[in-house]
């Protein structure tokens, strides 16, 4: 798991973002901020630019983003 975490996410991107991590995680975070990012904790579904969910199901040979609700048709079963 460690090792597909390091394939999907770049360590290296976030750490020239932000120089000084105690000062960030500080910072009054927007409420829509804060309940986006609850919602995708509440859900388990990844958080991030467009390319990121796709990045990941490629890497982990799995879908993350939601499926359309309720049974498949009868056509798409056979």
């Amino acid at each position: 798991m460690v090792r597909l975490a390091r394939v999907v996410v770049r360590v290296g991107a976030l750490l020239e973002r932000v120089k000084d991590w105690r000062q960030f995680l500080a910072e009054a975070v927007a409420v829509e901020e804060a309940e986006l990012l609850r919602r995708h904790a509440r859900t388990g579904r990844p958080l991030g630019e467009s390319a990121f969910p796709d990045r990941i199901e490629r890497t982990a040979h799995r879908i993350v983003r939601p499926a359309k609700p309720g049974r498949k048709s009868k056509r798409q079963e056979k």
